[in-house]
């Protein structure tokens, strides 16, 4: 006999579709990772019985933007759009959800997303190879985030003020950008870090070097792994 929940899903799209075998865990992660994704197939989340999903993967999917207002007739916490067409204006559906966890590397989000997500109860963020720019991380800077990823975004020393008022963070990424020494400098601020990427960088490896003296606990890649 089908698990409830997957008998449902099944029911809502009866050719099967992206429905099969998507929802795992005991019905609290919706998994439809590199599916082709409708609004009628998340519209079934309306369904009481979805009511314990609180894990969504989305990444790689070829998603229909306005299929994600209907994450809100469930207790979403982690949401993962990576490598989606996902742009500004779609993440508007997102607003009032009580996201902690949102992977939105390699979409179309950029600055015009600051306010939207800076209204999010956000502990973890990727954003990395987005157009993210100085502007959106500004917007950040009174989230209580723990994990930042804004590797291949279009940042620069601008942020460095930004970035040291997120005191809780313990995990940052700001690989292949244009950020420098001042950015290194402010990165002093965050007491709780303690991984930091850093490959290839405009920081000086002068700067790199009074960091690590400075936080010896604290481990920073600066070149990229070897196989």
């Amino acid at each position: 006999m089908l698990p409830l929940l997957f008998a449902i899903l099944l029911a809502s799209c009866p050719d099967h579709g992206v429905a099969a075998e998507a929802v795992r865990l005991d019905g609290r992660q919706l998994d439809l990772r590199g599916k082709k994704v409708l609004e009628k197939d998340l519209a079934a989340l309306a369904a009481p019985q979805f009511r314990s999903v609180e894990t969504v993967l989305l990444a790689r999917t070829e998603l229909e933007p306005k299929a994600l207002v209907h994450l809100q007739s469930i207790p979403v916490t982690t949401l993962d759009l990576a490598f989606t067409s996902i742009g500004d204006d779609d993440l508007a559906s997102l607003r009032g959800l009580a996201l902690s966890n949102l992977d939105l590397h390699a979409t179309g989000v950029g600055d015009p997303s600051g306010p939207l997500l800076a209204s999010l109860p956000l502990d973890t963020l990727r954003l990395g190879s987005t157009a993210t720019g100085d502007s959106l991380v500004e917007a950040l800077r009174e989230l209580p985030l723990r994990r930042l990823d804004l590797q291949r975004t279009r940042i620069t020393d601008e942020v460095a003020s930004s970035i040291a008022r997120l005191h809780r963070l313990e995990d940052l990424d700001l690989s292949h950008t244009n950020i420098g020494d001042e950015t290194v400098k402010a990165l002093l601020e965050l007491e709780n870090l303690r991984l930091l990427g850093l490959v290839e960088t405009r920081a000086s490896a002068a700067a790199i070097a009074r960091l690590q003296t400075r936080r010896p606990e604290l481990r920073i890649q600066t070149e990229l792994p070897t196989r």
